[in-house]
């Protein structure tokens, strides 16, 4: 488990949340949040091996929902004739789709985790503050512009052997301070 800071309300958070937690009560600590105190260590899900396949580019671009973005009526009339899903699916469904986007646009934190560890071009359109703490940073977009913002998309090479690395290095690190 990879806590961090995730305070909603886009007014609010233009940066960074603080943590409601002293972290040095803890013996080891491992966040998903780059600048947080501590070490950052990024989702576990990077070790799954499904992140091992290829997945052949269908569309150049498509837009990943969170599950409320996925119930709102209007943006699913906004995205109608586009390749969209949403993050309430199966994971090899949502890993299919993303792996078939040359750029994903979404609105889940996993989704732009995942795309970015596939090495596809990411836009997030954050919802809370956990958007704005990963170590590599995404461009921010709305769902009624993103079309503009396609070419602002970014991608970054490694990252899946990065963060492969990170964590089982922190593995190393948890057994033996249990030992």
């Amino acid at each position: 488990w990879g806590p961090g800071h995730n305070d909603p309300g886009w007014s609010s958070f233009k940066t960074p949340a603080q943590y409601q937690v002293d972290l040095n009560n803890f013996g080891l600590v491992g966040l998903r949040d780059h600048s947080a105190p501590g070490t950052w260590v990024p989702c576990v899900s990077c070790l799954h091996p499904i992140f091992d396949q290829e997945f052949p580019v269908k569309h150049e671009f498509g837009v990943l929902m969170g599950k409320k973005s996925a119930q709102n009526k209007e943006r699913q009339e906004l995205l109608r004739d586009l390749p969209f899903s949403h993050n309430a699916t199966d994971l090899n469904v949502m890993i299919q789709f993303i792996g078939s986007c040359e750029t994903l646009v979404t609105d889940s934190y996993h989704a732009m985790y995942w795309g970015l560890l596939m090495g596809r071009k990411i836009l997030v359109i954050p919802t809370t503050t956990k958007f704005l703490d990963f170590k590599y940073k995404v461009p921010i977009t709305r769902f009624d512009s993103f079309k503009t913002d396609l070419k602002k998309a970014v991608k970054y090479d490694g990252l899946l052997e990065e963060c492969r690395a990170i964590n089982q290095d922190f593995a190393t690190k948890v057994f033996d301070y249990l030992n």
